[in-house]
């Protein structure tokens, strides 16, 4: 099996939590990096994700230390949904 790890980011327009932690994290560009392994046994080049991180603080903040937050996609793509949904919900608020 040959693993690889894969980044990309994410925006978040509003402060968020993600998980069962109490943590709020400030509004800004999180890092996300996904650690994946080959799939054995099929007749093309595919891989599964096994385990996913948020890196904080978020890109562009000052920091001495960095740290991993070990997340679930699917309640991180619930977080972006809501957030893009405040957005939403405030321009439509705001409209006379």
């Amino acid at each position: 099996m040959n693993p690889r790890s894969q980044q990309s980011s994410v925006v978040f327009l509003y402060p968020f939590q993600l998980g069962t932690t109490a943590e709020l994290h400030p509004a800004g560009v999180y890092r996300i990096v996904t650690e994946q392994e080959e799939l054995c046994g099929v007749s093309f080049v595919a891989y599964r994700t096994v385990a996913a991180f948020l890196q904080l603080p978020a890109l562009g903040k000052r920091t001495v230390h960095t740290r991993q937050l070990p997340i679930c996609l699917d309640e991180l793509a619930m977080s972006l949904a809501a957030d893009r949904a405040s957005v939403t919900l405030r321009l439509v608020c705001t409209q006379p």
